[in-house]
């Protein structure tokens, strides 16, 4: 470790959904990015979190968030997806959960109860259903969120993460192409993690997906260890680089 790194704190940026901020359900004192910090803590690597992990939220929130908290960081925590990749009726009409407002819940309630009826039998086939953000979106969005931070620090580091598979194997084959891009958006740039193969190997190695998972979705405490290791790893080997 350097110096400068020695003597100032490693800015860490977690920019993401649910598992990324955690969830008022189930705890946001245990998610991934706050994990990572008190791994890396415990290592005697001073550092400092800024998380704007938001629940439900797509990339294109993620944008928003870079562009509404102008914070110069030494690694971005990136994830999105596992609402990005959700297949929906009328995809067209959105409504954001960043900035959140009484208004927005109102009519998100409303729009929630339109797509119910649409998807009812007598109307199966008359709506098309696609992704909350089709591929190409998800793409350019999380390219513009990295962009963003990039001009606040041109030596930032990237650890983009996939997205932890949900019980639903059909909604999983959604969520790896999307990881498929994430993967290629680091290209060897950035690090790539991949969260599902990491649960795989835990789960094969017979830990409990129940002990990984809150529910069908949410990662646990213990989930959100295994990847806030695999980062901790990853950022442990960046600084034994020469700078």
């Amino acid at each position: 470790m350097s110096e400068n790194q020695a003597s100032t704190p490693l800015q860490l940026l977690a920019i993401g959904d649910c598992n990324t901020g955690g969830t008022r359900e189930h705890g946001t004192h245990f998610n991934v990015p706050k994990q990572l910090k008190e791994k890396l803590q415990r290592l005697g690597i001073d550092c400092e979190l800024h998380n704007y992990g938001t629940t439900m939220s797509t990339c294109r929130e993620g944008v928003q968030m870079s562009m509404d908290h102008q914070q110069a960081a030494d690694y971005l925590l990136l994830n999105f997806g596992l609402v990005d990749a959700w297949k929906t009726s009328i995809p067209q009409i959105y409504i954001s959960y960043y900035p959140d407002n009484k208004l927005k819940k109102f009519a998100r309630k409303l729009l929630k109860s339109l797509k119910k009826r649409l998807r009812g039998p007598a109307r199966k086939g008359w709506v098309k259903s696609g992704f909350a953000v089709e591929p190409d979106e998800y793409q350019s969005k999380m390219r513009s969120i990295i962009e963003l931070q990039l001009r606040l620090n041109p030596k930032l580091k990237v650890i983009l993460w996939g997205s932890a598979p949900t019980d639903n194997e059909e909604r999983n084959t959604w969520l790896a192409s999307y990881d498929k891009y994430l993967k290629e958006i680091a290209s060897g740039e950035y690090h790539y993690l991949d969260t599902a193969g990491l649960i795989k190997q835990a789960i094969d190695s017979g830990a409990e997906r129940n002990d990984i998972y809150d529910d069908s979705v949410h990662l646990s405490a213990q989930g959100a260890s295994l990847i806030a290791s695999a980062m901790q790893s990853i950022i442990v080997e960046d600084m034994k680089q020469p700078t």
